[in-house]
């Protein structure tokens, strides 16, 4: 199965020069993260690839051809459309899920391609140079699950389908 797993702010926000806007809080959420993506295979933009470097197969999706050396290859963007991507590292890893895991023009070019989202809403505003449109990535789909943390009462956790 091929899922989006995003965190944003309230106001959509999921990136501040490469890294989280709130960066090193919420270990809950962090932990989620890499309990659902263990073991399988995630695909976005070179700031979400970097951002969690663990020793798993990751795809870069990139106008740029270079692959870093935490990345198993790189997919061009700009000539390959999003699901033929998809497609591709699915028939790759067969026996894995496939993570969408950032940045903004990738989910929003994945949105209805992907079986679910995780969604983390974490109330709170926060500097961000990338905002995510949330509505449309979860245009046509429908909530299936949402939890408030155990751990903090900004965060609430949702699965669209």
């Amino acid at each position: 199965m091929i899922f989006s797993i995003v965190a944003c702010g309230s106001n959509g926000e999921i990136g501040l020069n490469g890294v989280l806007p709130w960066e090193g809080k919420f270990y809950e959420d962090r932990a989620q993260y890499l309990r659902k993506t263990n073991r399988n295979v995630r695909v976005g933009t070179r700031g979400s690839i970097a951002t969690f470097e663990v020793n798993r197969p990751s795809y870069l999706v990139s106008r740029n051809s270079e692959c870093p050396i935490f990345c198993t290859g790189v997919y061009d963007w700009a000539s390959l459309p999003a699901d033929q991507i998809l497609c591709d590292i699915q028939t790759r890893h067969t026996n894995r899920d496939i993570f969408v895991v950032g940045g903004v023009q990738w989910y929003e070019s994945t949105a209805h391609f992907v079986d679910k989202i995780y969604l983390t809403r974490i109330s709170a505003s926060f500097s961000a140079s990338s905002v995510l449109n949330v509505d449309h990535l979860l245009k046509n789909r429908s909530l299936t699950r949402a939890q408030k943390s155990t751990e903090d009462q900004l965060v609430t956790y949702e699965e669209w389908e």
